[in-house]
């Protein structure tokens, strides 16, 4: 089930929500507002880049192939993209000074809206991002705060504030960006969707880690905030492509420090969104609150399984196999013995978008369903070929949960129509860890794999395999 871009405009994080919501990724906090004035502000800004009052600048780079834009003052040609200090004189009128002016209202719109501050030693970064960028999992770094604070050992316990507005620049239709968090704790993915005529605000706090012996906090470099990667401008839907131009994003970013005491009045105005975490249960199996239940799979030698049927829907393909009940799949599968098998298919996709299981494969009301990741993904990929889009839930993202090859996914109909085939994009998939981007060996286009069976009490029902159609089963997707 895919509603995302039926009502983003509602969600945490938006302009038609002034409610402020905070989500726990490991030790950051990050709180989720935009305010009227703060879209009006990105809008300048967008307004600036169109009619040529910021210049700019575009540099190439290959493997990964990216696209680096820098703006410049149109009076005064002095690369100010990678975090200028936000108080450096300047005639507002340049590029220079028009961005130094906005940082600043961002900033105060921030501690206003926020009750947070007075924030300092604030610096900015504005990223303009174009469809068929290559990005990396990366952390971040505070280098001029972390200098700061060592010229000023005298202050209080100060944190890092990371403040992210993402704005759409030109998105084109039928299209999604954002940001992608992976959540340190359970190991899935959060996509904070970006869709066109959207804008989308964080503000990040993480804490300082301070030296026992009372000197001033070392720079770890790049380790703070968790992982996160850019997505450029995508295909959301994977029946449906916006063609080779997919448009561009901007992302605007503060960074800069706030003592502690003045940060502590933020959780006071914010409500929690909740995250559903994996938990390992004692038999080795994993759970989710949702019910959505993860077994090990009993790998065994099976005989080759006979093709009744081969199509493509959606741009996925859908091969659906003989099936036969027997005590060998059940046992493999973890499924209950008076269980009939109905149905076994397997979807393949290659290609951008997402797909909605539901419309792939339907299933009906009181049917068992379990999904078996066969995906062989390069070394350095994680499985993330399944997703769920919790806006309707009032969540600002899609979750993409991590499946791996040797489980097997139990659910009902409901837990499954939620499901979402995740796009087939090389980077939704890399090991956070590893991912520097630079020296990333090329590989073959990936794939990935997915086995859905499908059982029921009945043992009367037809199925898929040539023995007749059940309701809402056939070809007729």
């Amino acid at each position: 089930m895919l509603n995302i871009g039926t009502h983003f405009s509602k969600l945490p994080g938006r302009v038609d929500n002034p409610e402020l919501y905070v989500v726990r990724f490991g030790n950051t906090r990050t709180y989720m507002y935009m305010t009227e004035g703060k879209w009006q502000e990105t809008n300048r800004l967008v307004a600036a880049v169109n009619s040529k009052a910021i210049t700019l600048v575009a540099d190439v780079y290959e493997n990964p192939r990216t696209t680096e834009f820098s703006a410049i003052a149109s009076i005064c040609p002095n690369p100010v993209l990678i975090d200028e200090p936000v108080d450096e004189s300047g005639d507002k009128s340049s590029g220079q000074g028009q961005l130094n002016d906005y940082a600043k209202r961002i900033q105060a719109i921030a501690e206003k809206t926020l009750h947070i501050g007075p924030l300092f030693a604030v610096s900015r970064e504005i990223n303009l991002i174009v469809s068929h960028d290559a990005h990396t999992f990366h952390k971040d770094s505070f280098p001029k705060q972390y200098a700061y604070l060592a010229k000023h050992p005298e202050l209080p316990r100060c944190s890092l504030i990371h403040d992210l507005t993402l704005v759409d620049w030109d998105m084109a239709k039928g299209t999604v960006s954002g940001t992608i968090f992976h959540d340190p704790v359970g190991g899935d993915r959060f996509l904070l969707a970006l869709l066109p005529g959207d804008q989308f605000g964080t503000f990040s706090i993480e804490p300082i880690e301070y030296q026992e012996d009372g000197r001033p906090p070392e720079d770890p470099g790049a380790q703070l905030l968790p992982f996160h990667a850019v997505l450029s401008p995508e295909d959301l839907r994977g029946d449906v492509t916006a063609g080779s131009s997919k448009g561009q994003r901007i992302s605007s970013v503060l960074r800069g420090l706030v003592q502690d005491e003045d940060a502590k009045a933020v959780d006071a105005h914010a409500k929690e969104l909740p995250v559903s975490r994996p938990r390992l249960e004692a038999d080795g199996s994993i759970s989710y609150p949702n019910g959505m239940h993860f077994k090990k799979v009993i790998t065994k030698t099976r005989e080759a399984e006979v093709i009744v049927q081969l199509e493509e829907r959606e741009n996925v393909q859908k091969v659906t196999y003989k099936t036969a009940d027997s005590q060998e799949c059940h046992h493999e599968l973890g499924v209950d013995a008076t269980l009939h098998l109905q149905s076994h298919v397997r979807l393949s996709k290659k290609d951008g978008g997402f797909n909605a299981l539901s419309s792939l494969h339907p299933v009906e009301e009181g049917d068992h369903i379990v999904i078996v990741n066969r995906s062989e993904l390069p070394s350095g990929y994680k499985q993330y070929c399944l997703s769920e889009d919790q806006s309707d839930l009032g969540l600002p993202w899609i979750q993409m949960y991590q499946f791996p090859a040797e489980r097997a996914l139990h659910l009902t109909k409901q837990q499954y129509d939620r499901l979402l085939l995740t796009p087939v994009l090389e980077l939704l998939y890399r090991d956070e860890a590893t991912d520097c981007g630079k020296e990333r060996a090329p590989c073959s286009k990936p794939a990935t794999h997915l086995d859905v069976y499908v059982f029921s009490c009945s043992s009367q029902r037809k199925n898929e395999s040539g023995r007749g159609t059940g309701t809402g089963r056939g070809t007729g997707l």
